[in-house]
């Protein structure tokens, strides 16, 4: 354990807007900061891991969502973040773009969705700039009777080369199976 940790202390302020037309669209926008000191970070790489204090620090930044249900069937979403963590930039996305959509004919779901993260970084200060990487996602689940599905999914369907944690890389193309019995 770590004994000479001290607690957070942090205020988070935040504004948002949110507006929905009919039943189909829907969209919203929220502005965030984050004032503080000590919060707890995970400094070191593995095996020698330590939690540590940050010191004060001010976070800011916004996100913006849209969500189109296009009929019964077909749903669309996508959502833009944007992160200034000012130096403490360690394994946190400057930027994000998650994108997804579903459709469903019967007893079939399918689903896929897109990350796209930009300006992150392996250390703070800005430092250890990591490559900015898209990853696709694809699933596919059939309901066969009343409690049994079998999902199959796809993940980093495109083979991307990244990484969420500096000097560990993501594996590549790789596949799932599932059988989900409901009693």
């Amino acid at each position: 354990p770590t004994l000479d940790l001290k607690p957070e202390r942090m205020w988070n302020y935040e504004i948002g807007l949110n507006h929905q037309i009919l039943s189909r669209f829907k969209w919203e926008a929220v502005l965030f900061k984050a004032e503080g000191e000590d919060l707890i970070r995970l400094s070191g790489r593995w095996p020698n891991f330590k939690l540590v204090n940050s010191g004060t620090f001010t976070h800011t930044g916004y996100e913006l969502m849209l969500e189109w249900l296009a009929n019964e069937r077909w749903q669309m979403g996508a959502t833009w973040s944007k992160l200034d963590l000012q130096s403490q930039t360690l394994n946190a996305p400057g930027k994000k773009l998650t994108a997804y959509s579903t459709f469903t004919l019967g007893r079939v779901r399918v689903q896929a969705n897109l990350v796209h993260v930009q300006d992150q970084y392996g250390a703070d200060q800005r430092t250890l700039p990591m490559n900015d990487y898209t990853v696709v996602n694809g699933q596919m689940s059939v309901r066969l009777l009343k409690p049994l599905l079998l999902t199959v999914s796809v993940k980093n369907l495109l083979d991307a080369d990244y990484q969420t944690l500096y000097g560990y890389p993501m594996p590549g193309r790789y596949m799932l199976g599932q059988l989900t019995v409901s009693l």
